[in-house]
C-alpha cells in the first residue's frame, strides 16, 4: 500500500500511517496522541505545556484524503480498509462494501468467510509487523516463493522456502492454507487471550477449508481446542477434548512425521490427562525438530505441567539466555517457573523482570510465581506489592483452582499457592477445584 499512489511520493504521510497502524496493532491505541506523533513521526521534542500543533492536524487531514483517494482507486478491491475518524488519529480496520456484497452474491457462505478474510488480513498484519526478524516470515499469502538461495537462507528457513514451494506446485490454493495455519501459530501465546485464541482458530478453520489434506490446519484446531478444555467451563470439557483428539488424529494420519503433529498429540493428551503419554510424544517432537519455537513452547510448558522441572529448565536455558527469542515465545517464562521449582528464586525474579522489561507474555501466572520468589528470598514488601497489583488487574483470578487444574501434582500447585496466600495476607479460593492427584 505504501508503495501505491498517492502515498509512494509522501515519505511523511508512509510514516504518519506505519506508526498509526504499528501502534494499534501492537496494542497501544491509547497512545496514539497528538504529542507521541509529532515526537515518534517528526523527531520534535514536546515539553509538558505542548499543545496539538497544526502540522499533526494537517497530515492527518492529508492522510484521510489519501486514503479516500486510494481506494477509490488502486485499493478498490482490497477486503479490508484503513481509516482514520475525523478529530481522531487511531486508525479502524473496516470490511469493505465491495467485498461484502461480492461475497454474498458469489456465494451463500461468503460474507462470513469475507470476514474471517478480514480478520485473517489483520492477523497476518500483526504478525509480519512485530516478527520481522522471524525466518518464518515470507512472501504474501497466496504469493509463488522465490528459489532458495544457498547464500540467503539456511537451515529452517531454507526448508520452510522449500515446503511453501511444494505446496504452491501443488496448488496456490494449498499454499494459501500453509500460510494460514503458519501465520495462526504466532498468535497462540499467550493463550489466557481469548481474542487471540480466536482469531487463531478462524485461521486454522480457514486452512482446513482452502486444503483439507494439509495437517497443519488440523494439528493448530487441536492445539486450540486443547486449550479451550484446559482453561474452559468443565462442563465443556469432554465434548471440547474430543474434538481436540479427532483433530489430532486427522493430522497424525496426514503426516505422522511432523514434530508439530506429535508436539500437538502431546498437548491433547496432557489436556486428557495422560501423563506419561503425552511426556512420550513430547520426546518424540523435540528429536524430530528441536529447533521449531513453537513446538518449543509448547513442549516446554508440558514439561513443567508434568513436575519435570529440570527437564524444563535445561531444555530452554541455553535460548532463553542467548537471547533472539521470537514474541510470544514463553520460553522465559519456563525458565522462570522451573527455577522456582529447583528453588533457584533469584533466577525467577531475574526472569521475569526481563519479560516485563521487554514486553514479553505477562499473566497472572508469572505474577503469581514473581510474588511467591519475592517471599522466598525474604523481600516481603516487594512480595505484598506484586500479590496485590495481581488481584488488582485480574480482579477474578482463583489461584487455588486454577494451579491445581494446571499442575499434573497438587503438591506443586500448592507451592505457589501458598506462596502467594502469605504474600497477600488473604485466603484463596478452592471453588470448582477439581481433583487432581
Amino acid at each position: 500500500m505504501l508503495e501505491r499512489e498517492p502515498f509512494s511520493g509522501s515519505p511523511r504521510l508512509q510514516s504518519f500511517l506505519t506508526y498509526i497502524v504499528e501502534e494499534k496493532l501492537a496494542g497501544r491505541e491509547d497512545q496514539i496522541v497528538g504529542k507521541a506523533i509529532a515526537e515518534e513521526v517528526y523527531g520534535r521534542k514536546i515539553g509538558s505545556d505542548w499543545k496539538d500543533e497544526p502540522i499533526v492536524r494537517v497530515d492527518a487531514g492529508r492522510l484521510r484524503r489519501s486514503l479516500k483517494t486510494y481506494y477509490s482507486g488502486q485499493g478498490k478491491d482490497d477486503p479490508l480498509q484503513i481509516e482514520i475518524p475525523t478529530g481522531a488519529y487511531k486508525p479502524q480496520f473496516v470490511l469493505s462494501s465491495q467485498s461484502t456484497e461480492s461475497a454474498q452474491q458469489s456465494n451463500p457462505g461468503g460474507l462470513m468467510w469475507a470476514g474471517i478474510a478480514a480478520i485473517a488480513t489483520v492477523a497476518v498484519m500483526a504478525v509480519v509487523l512485530t516478527n520481522r526478524q522471524l525466518e518464518e516470515t515470507g512472501p504474501v499469502v497466496g504469493e509463488a516463493p522465490a528459489k532458495v538461495s544457498s547464500t540467503q537462507s539456511s537451515g529452517r528457513a531454507a526448508r520452510m522456502e522449500l515446503e511453501r514451494r511444494a505446496m504452491f506446485d501443488k496448488s496456490p490454493t494449498s499454499l494459501q492454507a500453509y500460510d494460514f495455519a503458519h501465520k495462526a501459530r504466532e498468535l497462540i501465546f499467550p493463550p489466557t487471550n481469548p481474542a487471540r485464541l480466536k482469531t487463531a482458530m478462524e485461521l486454522f478453520q480457514q486452512s482446513i477449508k482452502l486444503d483439507p489434506d494439509y495437517f497443519g490446519g488440523h494439528a493448530g484446531a487441536a492445539q486450540i481446542l486443547a486449550f479451550h478444555a484446559f482453561l474452559g467451563p468443565p462442563d465443556k470439557v469432554p465434548q471440547l477434548l474430543q474434538q481436540a483428539r479427532d483433530a489430532a488424529k486427522r493430522a497424525q494420519s496426514l503426516n505422522a512425521t511432523n514434530a508439530w503433529v506429535h508436539s500437538a498429540m502431546a498437548w491433547v493428551e496432557f489436556v486428557g490427562r495422560d501423563f506419561n503419554r503425552s511426556l512420550e510424544l513430547v520426546q518424540r517432537s523435540i528429536k524430530l525438530d528441536p529447533a521449531d519455537h513453537h513446538n518449543r513452547n509448547f513442549n516446554g510448558m508440558i514439561l513443567i505441567f508434568n513436575g519435570d522441572f529440570a527437564e524444563a529448565r535445561e531444555f530452554v536455558a541455553a535460548k532463553v539466555q542467548n537471547g533472539g527469542l521470537p514474541p510470544g515465545s514463553i520460553e522465559p517464562n519456563i525458565l522462570a517457573v522451573s527455577s522456582f521449582y529447583l528453588k533457584d528464586y533469584a533466577q525467577t525474579v531475574k526472569t521475569i523482570q526481563q519479560v516485563m522489561d521487554t514486553g514479553g507474555s505477562s499473566s497472572s501466572l508469572t505474577a503469581s510465581y514473581l510474588s511467591a520468589a519475592y517471599l522466598e528470598l525474604g523481600e516481603s514488601e516487594r512480595a505484598r506489592t506484586v500479590a496485590n497489583g495481581l488481584y488488582k488487574a485480574w480482579p477474578d483470578f482463583k489461584p487455588e483452582p486454577f494451579f491445581r487444574r494446571i499442575f499434573r501434582h497438587r503438591q506443586h500447585a500448592d507451592k505457589v499457592i501458598d506462596g502467594l496466600r502469605r504474600a497477600s495476607g488473604r485466603s484463596v479460593s478452592v471453588q470448582t477445584a477439581p481433583n487432581t492427584q
